[in-house]
């Protein structure tokens, strides 16, 4: 909502929920849970190998804790972050996490991917 108040960020702007948890997150089970969020907004995940590869250079942690059965919880990061249109860590939003700070933090860089083109 913050974003569609700033046009000049949120036609810009694709939103991707990685799930770490690829042995019960199903495609369509992220596929619902992303857009109760945004219709818009995109959902995938993988191996862990290739989380890690992905996980690894953001400093997201992420772990399976101890299993009982299919019953286990994951512990992961609750952190946001914006990758610039190279591909390269922009910033990290740690938690508790503030609308009026996100949307700022992606108008900027927005603004900035301009000196990209």
């Amino acid at each position: 909502q913050h974003l569609a108040q700033r046009p000049e960020g949120a036609a810009t702007v694709q939103v991707v929920f990685v799930s770490v948890d690829p042995a019960r997150d199903t495609p369509a089970q992220l596929k619902e849970y992303a857009r109760y969020f945004n219709a818009n907004f995109i959902a995938t995940t993988g191996t862990l190998e290739q989380l890690d590869v992905l996980t690894g250079p953001l400093g997201v942690r992420h772990r399976r804790l101890t299993e009982q059965g299919a019953e286990y919880r994951v512990e992961h990061s609750a952190d946001v972050w914006l990758i610039d249109p190279r591909g390269r860590l922009y910033a990290r939003l740690p938690a508790p996490h503030y609308n009026e700070e996100i949307a700022k933090q992606f108008v900027a860089l927005v603004q900035r991917a301009e000196d990209y083109r």
